[in-house]
């Protein structure tokens, strides 16, 4: 069957125009689509996973990006996406290049979320599976935790969703529930943890996997457990 693959970028924020940052706050500048494109100089195109293409997964992968004051992307999140999807997305953006943004007392860091679409255009649309994504994630057995610290408070912890890459490295992760007082320390604890990858038959593969990461307390008291499970 002949296909072609589609790929499509777009750059979007939740606003319209740039929002002034006040002296007393430390969050990057939010740019519109309009104002982060005209500050792209370097765009690496993202290359789509062959082993996503021959299983006819495709979707869209949404990112916050924050790019710094000099203009080099500092970090980016994964907010939507297929892991295999997510994970070519990440490593493309991460060499993107942007001229400095420069507010009102010089440059400044900035902020804006970018939508990468993975799509095959298939001639024969009748022959493709009914739901691919879903089929192919039958077949992966999901990451296994290695090692994880076992020091921490009893009770404190965080559920993360963590998208592990194929060499076993964390490449990103997030809260499952909004707990801005503990993500931050969640996030510092996972660069700890080992895991050995996803695999799809005998191939390593980027894949989501759900972790209680504990967090200290004030106290000091540092027991605890932690657990996994696989996500999709």
């Amino acid at each position: 069957m002949g296909s072609q693959v589609l790929l499509t970028m777009l750059l979007a924020t939740f606003s319209t125009k740039a929002l002034p940052r006040r002296a007393s706050e430390t969050s990057p500048v939010v740019l519109s689509k309009r104002m982060a494109t005209r500050l792209l100089v370097r765009q690496v195109i993202p290359e789509y996973p062959p082993l996503a293409r021959i299983n006819y997964v495709q979707g869209k992968v949404d990112l916050q990006v924050i790019v710094t004051p000099q203009g080099r992307v500092g970090k980016v999140h994964v907010l939507r996406g297929q892991a295999l999807l997510a994970a070519a997305a990440l490593k493309a953006v991460r060499r993107w290049h942007y001229r400095p943004y420069v507010g009102a007392h010089g440059p400044v860091s900035f902020e804006t979320h970018i939508r990468v679409n993975f799509a095959l255009r298939v001639w024969k649309v009748t022959s493709l599976p009914i739901h691919p994504a879903r089929d192919f994630a039958r077949q992966v057995k999901p990451p296994q935790v290695v090692r994880a610290p076992t020091r921490a408070a009893p009770g404190q912890s965080v559920r993360m969703r963590v998208l592990v890459g194929k060499s076993g490295r964390v490449l990103d992760a997030e809260p499952i529930v909004r707990m801005d007082d503990q993500a931050s320390a969640a996030h510092a604890s996972l660069r700890n943890w080992k895991f050995l990858p996803a695999h799809w038959g005998t191939l390593a593969i980027p894949w989501y996997v759900e972790v209680n990461v504990p967090v200290a307390s004030a106290t000091g008291d540092h027991r605890a457990t932690t657990s996994a499970t696989a996500g999709p």
